[in-house]
């Protein structure tokens, strides 16, 4: 809500709340008909000051097939919490179908949260972040992007899916377990060093999602706590690729260090504007989370249909979803790219990680 001392927000159960229950099994194409529901409600935008910020269905596709769909707004819940209330949700029903009582389980509370921050924020950890952030920052250049034009805010968005076989996924952990780097930063060193060959950058900086969810306390409780950071890497023309990935290792390792300073107040430190974009321009972002769920007999396979605005481009690798192919979702601003690029960059990206993995 809007007040004479700034904006509040307080927790406020809706008594009028009903969770839609919609049948397409009679449609031609069941989930086609789902996602033309689910689509139109991705592009309603929320009244932060009236709400709802959050919808949650069920679709019948047939007696044995079913779509439960979760939307949040960002501002009450991040890509951890949906798992976490997917989790419950899925523990609740099996429950329920098994005829056992259910588990409440030990979620802790928004306001532990809240008191975690006003502790951090208070305190000369804090302080050393700032620090941190403020001389990796130093003379930072304007974003990097492969349209050659500044980010820019946008409330559509553009996506296209591919999928990285087993073997190559395999091939680039084990490269990297070699080159004493994680498989997130063999995916970003990849990124970085195909932004250099297109763009011939040698100062980029690239978005780096992060939970944030340091500690058993924060791990539990569903809110929004993750940030975005900058990860800021030099490319000289003669630089070997297992250098690359010593320097995404240490700057990864250091920004995960610091991780706790929001991106509100890197900001603000950088003098930007509400109405200008982040100090980055692509997002690279590789999902950890485990998506293993199960509604009693029904076992469950999970469709990413958005993961939030694209100022100009973003890069999404779900890491072993069901034990198998690693997705790649590729998501751009249709003011900067065509449908067509979109798809030429992710298949001369997912060829590159082809040749990588053999190299």
């Amino acid at each position: 809500i809007e007040t004479d001392d700034g904006p509040r927000q307080y927790p406020a159960p809706d008594p009028n709340w009903v969770m839609p229950f919609i049948d397409v099994s009679a449609e031609v194409d069941p989930r086609a008909s789902a996602e033309v529901w689910m689509h139109h409600d991705l592009g309603h935008p929320s009244n932060l000051t009236q709400g709802p910020l959050f919808t949650v269905a069920l679709f019948r596709a047939a007696p044995d097939h079913f779509f439960y769909y979760q939307r949040f707004h960002h501002i009450v819940a991040d890509g951890a919490s949906k798992l976490m209330l997917a989790q419950r949700v899925a523990s609740f029903y099996s429950a329920l179908a098994e005829g056992r009582p259910a588990e409440a389980g030990n979620v802790g509370s928004w306001f532990d949260l809240l008191d975690d921050e006003g502790e951090y924020r208070s305190s000369a950890r804090y302080v050393r972040h700032r620090d941190y952030w403020r001389e990796q920052l130093e003379n930072l250049p304007e974003p990097v992007t492969f349209s050659g034009k500044p980010p820019a805010r946008s409330r559509r968005i553009i996506r296209r899916t591919d999928y990285l076989p087993g073997t190559v996924t395999d091939a680039l952990r084990a490269l990297g377990t070699a080159h004493g780097a994680s498989f997130p930063q063999v995916i970003t060193a990849a990124v970085a060093l195909y932004m250099h060959r297109l763009t011939g950058a040698r100062d980029l900086t690239l978005g780096m999602p992060v939970t944030t969810r340091i500690g058993e306390k924060r791990q539990r409780i569903f809110g929004m706590v993750s940030n975005n950071l900058p990860l800021r890497l030099t490319i000289e023309p003669g630089d070997k690729l297992v250098d690359l990935w010593h320097q995404v290792a240490r700057r990864m390792r250091g920004a995960l260090r610091h991780q706790r300073y929001r991106m509100e107040d890197l900001r603000r430190d950088l003098g930007l504007r509400p109405d200008e974009t982040d100090a980055y321009g692509t997002v690279v972002n590789v999902l950890p989370f485990d998506y293993h769920l199960s509604f009693a007999e029904y076992p469950v396979r999970e469709h990413l249909l958005s993961a939030g605005p694209v100022d100009d481009f973003a890069i999404i690798v779900s890491d072993h979803l069901y034990g198998c192919d690693a997705r790649i979702l590729f998501s751009a601003n249709p003011e900067h790219y065509t449908a067509e690029e979109l798809a030429a960059h992710q298949q001369r990206f997912v060829a590159s990680l082809g040749q990588l993995a053999v190299a």
